[in-house]
């Protein structure tokens, strides 16, 4: 246990709500994850997985078990502009992402409401984004994968080799592996900029219609609610409607 307790730190939720003591190991390659679950095994240690540490609540924590801070795979492997398919290990950040890609005419196709998660965390999540109803998940965008398995070996599983693994592996909250490179198809488009417009509902029924007609004119849909309104104002909101610029639109 000498190994790990050099290494115990005090890992905490992204709201600060909850957190726990736990044995941190920062990889910074395949190797290292490899060498992390060895030091697991030995010591009958239970592993959690932590990208940017962006979770709400506790996903990412667990009190005395070997904490995998995946934020050190921070490289992008291999990018290409005319297709848009980009090879990245998992912790780099939506951020990192979008800045590399933007100036070419590519943005990732699901992205969060903050742009600090990382790209393991997010497919480790299955993550959806204000255009869910029209992309889906971000998993629907993965093409590949690098997966360190339990045993400490690695496989590259996607849609035609182990397509099973695959997609279990997507949104499995790191129990089936650790995803240690990513291949992502990126979304094409015209501008960095948006239009985004903001519509008050007065009422839950305007909320929902408005949300409705919403999605085929704009990319993005969101809404907030007012919890505390009662009466006819019950379920009133502001909703934000967001589209990329179409070429030649951008001033």
């Amino acid at each position: 246990m000498t190994e790990l307790t050099k290494k115990l730190e005090w890992v905490e939720g992204w709201g600060m709500a909850v957190g726990g003591a736990g044995y941190v190991f920062r990889p910074t390659d395949a190797g290292g994850v490899a060498d992390a679950l060895d030091v697991a095994r030995a010591t009958n240690s239970p592993v959690a997985l932590r990208g940017a540490g962006c979770s709400y609540g506790d996903a990412a924590l667990r009190p005395e078990s070997v904490v995998l801070d995946m934020s050190g795979l921070d490289r992008v492997l291999r990018w290409d502009p005319e297709s848009g398919v980009v090879d990245l290990e998992p912790g780099v950040s939506l951020r990192s992402l979008w800045r590399l890609t933007l100036g070419d005419g590519w943005w990732p196709p699901v992205v969060t409401g903050t742009m600090e998660p990382t790209i393991g965390g997010a497919l480790a999540m299955n993550v959806h984004g204000k255009n869910n109803w029209r992309r889906g998940t971000l998993g629907e965008h993965c093409l590949e994968l690098d997966l360190v398995v339990p045993g400490g070996t690695t496989k590259t599983i996607s849609e035609d080799y182990d397509p099973e693994l695959f997609h279990a592996v997507v949104g499995s909250f790191g129990q089936l592996g650790i995803i240690t490179r990513a291949r992502i198809q990126m979304k094409k488009v015209r501008s960095g900029l948006l239009e985004v417009k903001a519509v008050a509902a007065p009422d839950l029924e305007s909320m929902l219609r408005l949300t409705d007609e919403a999605k085929d004119e704009w990319e993005y849909v969101v809404g907030w609610i007012d919890a505390f309104a009662r009466g006819k104002n019950l379920g009133r909101g502001l909703l934000h409607f967001a589209r990329h610029l179409d070429e030649g639109e951008d001033p």
